[in-house]
């Protein structure tokens, strides 16, 4: 499993450091002594600007702090997700919503629009699916059998079919779950391919 697997590594210095993101508490062991746990929490307002230091080019910070303003007013904490969706799109252009449903909705069309044969409504619906399932035995996001997500899928379509940009051609649970592969939306577990997990979750 990847807890063996990173032990392995770290044992046997095979990296001069290594950051290993879990939900799950530091493992017990002296190869595990010598590291630090660290907790990511919300941004303050005033950590913002070097936020954006990370997304942006000097000449862009700027302009890309007022674009995104109105997210901001009369924030205390941010979700670094969240302004990271934001960031990103503040960096082409005025924020077209500041909710996060917006933002993510957004991050979603963008994802879609010009990859995938999908229809917008029905990525959304496929992916709102997809949540409930990485979270159906959990409070926290997990990874999920594509097997399971498709025939989760598969039930929703014979309810209402999901169909392509057209809406003429339906799209079948097996090719959605590849779609949302491909367009970045979910990831393959490279060492094992059954599971697939959401890019940001």
């Amino acid at each position: 499993n990847a807890e063996q697997q990173v032990t392995a590594l770290v044992r046997d210095d095979q990296f001069r450091a290594v950051v290993v993101t879990s939900r799950s508490p530091r493992p017990s062991g002296k190869v595990w002594e010598a590291f630090e746990d660290v907790e990511v929490e919300p941004l303050t307002r005033d950590q913002v600007p070097r936020y954006i230091a990370t997304y942006a080019s000097e000449d862009q910070r700027a302009v890309v702090e007022e674009r995104l303003e109105p997210l901001l007013a009369g924030s205390e904490t941010l979700s670094p997700l969240y302004l990271r969706f934001a960031i990103e799109r503040a960096l082409e252009g005025k924020l077209e919503s500041t909710s996060q449903e917006g933002l993510v909705v957004d991050y979603l069309e963008r994802l879609r629009e010009d990859r995938i044969d999908l229809g917008a409504d029905d990525m959304i619906r496929a992916c709102r699916i997809a949540a409930v399932e990485c979270l159906r035995d959990s409070p926290t996001p997990r990874e999920l059998e594509a097997s399971h997500l498709r025939g989760a899928l598969a039930v929703k379509a014979d309810e209402m079919p999901f169909r392509d940009v057209s809406g003429e051609t339906k799209v079948q649970p097996a090719r959605l779950v590849e779609m949302l592969v491909s367009s970045g939306v979910l990831n393959r577990n490279r060492a094992n391919r059954r599971f697939v997990q959401f890019t940001y979750d």
